[in-house]
Protein backbone atom coordinates (compact mmCIF):
# COMPACT_ATOMS: atom_id res chain seq x y z
CA UNK A 1 0.00 0.00 0.00
CA UNK A 2 1.19 3.26 -0.74
CA UNK A 3 0.66 6.91 0.54
CA UNK A 4 1.02 10.18 -0.15
CA UNK A 5 3.12 12.97 1.42
CA UNK A 6 0.23 14.80 3.00
CA UNK A 7 -1.27 11.70 4.54
CA UNK A 8 2.29 10.43 6.35
CA UNK A 9 2.81 13.97 7.60
CA UNK A 10 -0.60 13.30 9.52
CA UNK A 11 0.12 9.60 9.89
CA UNK A 12 3.13 10.28 11.80
CA UNK A 13 1.53 12.99 14.01
CA UNK A 14 -1.36 10.34 15.00
CA UNK A 15 -4.41 11.65 12.72
CA UNK A 16 -4.58 9.35 10.39
CA UNK A 17 -2.66 6.26 8.30
CA UNK A 18 -1.37 3.63 10.38
CA UNK A 19 -0.98 5.67 13.55
CA UNK A 20 -3.99 6.79 15.12
CA UNK A 21 -5.10 8.34 18.41
CA UNK A 22 -6.94 6.98 21.00
CA UNK A 23 -8.94 8.90 23.35
CA UNK A 24 -6.63 9.77 25.96
CA UNK A 25 -4.59 10.99 23.43
CA UNK A 26 -1.78 8.39 22.74
CA UNK A 27 -0.94 7.35 20.01
CA UNK A 28 -1.81 3.91 18.25
CA UNK A 29 -1.11 1.88 15.52
CA UNK A 30 -4.60 0.83 13.66
CA UNK A 31 -3.12 -1.61 10.85
CA UNK A 32 -0.53 -4.51 11.31
CA UNK A 33 -0.15 -4.08 7.31
CA UNK A 34 3.55 -2.87 5.98
CA UNK A 35 3.07 1.03 4.74
CA UNK A 36 5.36 1.67 1.79
CA UNK A 37 5.33 5.73 1.71
CA UNK A 38 5.33 7.34 -2.02
CA UNK A 39 6.37 10.84 -2.24
CA UNK A 40 4.69 14.04 -4.12
CA UNK A 41 4.24 13.10 -7.75
CA UNK A 42 6.35 16.28 -8.97
CA UNK A 43 9.52 14.66 -6.94
CA UNK A 44 10.39 11.26 -7.94
CA UNK A 45 13.80 11.32 -6.97
CA UNK A 46 16.27 13.98 -5.44
CA UNK A 47 15.40 16.32 -2.32
CA UNK A 48 12.09 17.19 -1.07
CA UNK A 49 11.40 20.40 1.28
CA UNK A 50 8.08 22.09 2.46
CA UNK A 51 7.65 25.20 3.95
CA UNK A 52 4.63 26.98 6.55
CA UNK A 53 3.30 29.63 5.11
CA UNK A 54 5.31 31.67 7.45
CA UNK A 55 8.27 30.48 6.34
CA UNK A 56 9.30 27.90 8.44
CA UNK A 57 10.63 23.57 7.72
CA UNK A 58 7.48 22.02 7.36
CA UNK A 59 9.06 18.92 5.98
CA UNK A 60 12.34 17.39 4.89
CA UNK A 61 13.70 14.24 3.26
CA UNK A 62 14.71 12.43 0.26
CA UNK A 63 12.73 10.55 -2.97
CA UNK A 64 15.04 7.53 -4.67
CA UNK A 65 12.64 6.19 -7.01
CA UNK A 66 9.38 8.04 -6.19
CA UNK A 67 9.39 6.75 -2.40
CA UNK A 68 10.90 7.93 1.09
CA UNK A 69 14.07 7.01 1.54
CA UNK A 70 16.97 7.73 4.26
CA UNK A 71 15.81 10.72 7.02
CA UNK A 72 12.96 12.67 7.18
CA UNK A 73 12.05 15.50 9.30
CA UNK A 74 8.98 17.57 9.94
CA UNK A 75 8.22 20.70 12.07
CA UNK A 76 5.74 22.32 14.11
CA UNK A 77 4.16 25.61 12.36
CA UNK A 78 6.22 26.94 15.54
CA UNK A 79 9.52 25.68 14.65
CA UNK A 80 9.74 23.03 16.94
CA UNK A 81 10.63 19.49 15.57
CA UNK A 82 7.59 17.13 15.16
CA UNK A 83 9.13 13.90 13.94
CA UNK A 84 11.81 12.12 12.21
CA UNK A 85 11.78 9.06 10.82
CA UNK A 86 14.45 6.88 8.72
CA UNK A 87 12.84 5.54 5.41
CA UNK A 88 14.37 2.35 3.48
CA UNK A 89 12.44 2.12 0.01
CA UNK A 90 9.38 3.64 1.53
CA UNK A 91 9.07 1.22 4.41
CA UNK A 92 9.89 2.91 7.92
CA UNK A 93 13.10 1.38 9.43
CA UNK A 94 14.74 2.15 12.86
CA UNK A 95 13.43 4.52 15.68
CA UNK A 96 10.29 7.01 14.61
CA UNK A 97 10.73 9.63 17.24
CA UNK A 98 7.95 12.38 17.53
CA UNK A 99 8.10 15.67 20.09
CA UNK A 100 4.97 17.58 21.46
CA UNK A 101 5.05 21.66 19.63
CA UNK A 102 6.28 22.63 23.40
CA UNK A 103 9.37 20.24 22.52
CA UNK A 104 8.70 17.53 24.74
CA UNK A 105 8.98 13.99 23.38
CA UNK A 106 5.59 12.36 22.03
CA UNK A 107 6.45 9.33 21.16
CA UNK A 108 9.29 6.40 20.03
CA UNK A 109 8.39 3.85 17.98
CA UNK A 110 10.99 1.27 16.58
CA UNK A 111 10.76 0.01 12.75
CA UNK A 112 12.31 -3.08 11.07
CA UNK A 113 10.93 -3.19 7.45
CA UNK A 114 7.56 -1.24 7.73
CA UNK A 115 6.77 -3.35 10.74
CA UNK A 116 7.20 -2.23 14.70
CA UNK A 117 9.67 -4.09 16.06
CA UNK A 118 11.30 -2.80 19.37
CA UNK A 119 10.71 -0.44 22.38
CA UNK A 120 7.66 1.81 22.06
CA UNK A 121 6.65 4.68 24.29
CA UNK A 122 4.52 7.33 24.65
CA UNK A 123 4.93 10.79 27.18
CA UNK A 124 2.16 13.48 27.78
CA UNK A 125 3.18 17.46 27.22
CA UNK A 126 4.31 17.86 30.14
CA UNK A 127 7.09 15.04 30.25
CA UNK A 128 5.08 12.16 31.79
CA UNK A 129 5.56 8.80 30.46
CA UNK A 130 1.84 7.11 29.75
CA UNK A 131 2.46 4.40 27.82
CA UNK A 132 5.27 1.88 27.22
CA UNK A 133 5.64 -1.86 25.72
CA UNK A 134 7.62 -3.53 22.97
CA UNK A 135 6.69 -4.81 19.69
CA UNK A 136 8.06 -7.77 17.85
CA UNK A 137 7.37 -8.63 14.36
CA UNK A 138 4.42 -5.94 14.47
CA UNK A 139 2.90 -7.76 17.41
CA UNK A 140 2.67 -6.26 21.05
CA UNK A 141 4.78 -8.72 23.46
CA UNK A 142 6.16 -8.85 26.48
CA UNK A 143 4.94 -6.53 29.69
CA UNK A 144 2.70 -3.30 28.52
CA UNK A 145 1.80 -0.25 31.03
CA UNK A 146 -0.90 2.64 30.13
CA UNK A 147 -1.25 5.47 32.81
CA UNK A 148 -3.59 8.28 32.25
CA UNK A 149 -2.55 11.56 31.53
CA UNK A 150 -2.84 12.13 35.72
CA UNK A 151 0.08 9.97 36.34
CA UNK A 152 -2.52 7.03 37.37
CA UNK A 153 -1.97 3.71 36.37
CA UNK A 154 -4.66 2.59 33.64
CA UNK A 155 -3.39 -0.85 32.71
CA UNK A 156 -0.56 -3.28 33.09
CA UNK A 157 -0.21 -7.29 31.69
CA UNK A 158 1.58 -8.91 29.40
CA UNK A 159 1.08 -10.34 25.59
CA UNK A 160 2.71 -13.70 24.90
CA UNK A 161 4.41 -14.12 21.39
CA UNK A 162 1.21 -14.49 19.50
CA UNK A 163 0.61 -11.40 20.14
CA UNK A 164 -2.24 -12.66 22.88
CA UNK A 165 -3.06 -11.61 26.32
CA UNK A 166 -1.23 -13.56 28.75
CA UNK A 167 -1.54 -13.73 32.40
CA UNK A 168 -3.53 -11.38 34.40
CA UNK A 169 -4.22 -8.22 33.55
CA UNK A 170 -5.00 -4.99 35.92
CA UNK A 171 -7.15 -2.11 34.97
CA UNK A 172 -7.41 1.46 36.43
CA UNK A 173 -10.19 3.88 37.58
CA UNK A 174 -8.52 7.51 36.76
CA UNK A 175 -8.65 7.86 40.14
CA UNK A 176 -6.69 5.25 40.96
CA UNK A 177 -8.52 2.56 42.56
CA UNK A 178 -8.76 -1.06 40.83
CA UNK A 179 -11.55 -1.91 38.43
CA UNK A 180 -11.27 -5.25 37.43
CA UNK A 181 -8.71 -8.06 37.07
CA UNK A 182 -8.90 -10.38 33.81
CA UNK A 183 -6.81 -13.85 33.34
CA UNK A 184 -5.49 -13.66 29.64
CA UNK A 185 -4.81 -17.00 27.50
CA UNK A 186 -1.60 -17.80 29.72
CA UNK A 187 -1.23 -18.68 33.65
CA UNK A 188 1.91 -16.84 33.98
CA UNK A 189 2.13 -13.92 36.30
CA UNK A 190 4.60 -12.16 33.55
CA UNK A 191 4.05 -8.21 34.45
CA UNK A 192 3.10 -8.06 38.31
CA UNK A 193 6.07 -5.19 38.91
CA UNK A 194 7.30 -3.56 35.62
CA UNK A 195 9.54 -0.75 34.97
CA UNK A 196 9.38 -0.48 31.55
CA UNK A 197 12.09 -0.08 28.80
CA UNK A 198 14.53 3.10 28.94
CA UNK A 199 13.63 4.83 26.10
Amino acid sequence: MRRLLPVVALSLLGVTGPFNQAADGTPTHSTSRVQSWECPKDVQDGRYLSSWRTGGKQFKGTCVGGLFDGEWKAWHDNGQKRWEATFANGLLTGRVKAWHDNGEKWSVVDYVDGKRHGDYGVWTDEGQRIAWGQYVEDKKVGCWQKKYSNGEMRLKGAYNNAGEKAGKWFYWDEQGNRRKEINGSDAEDECLIMFGPAL
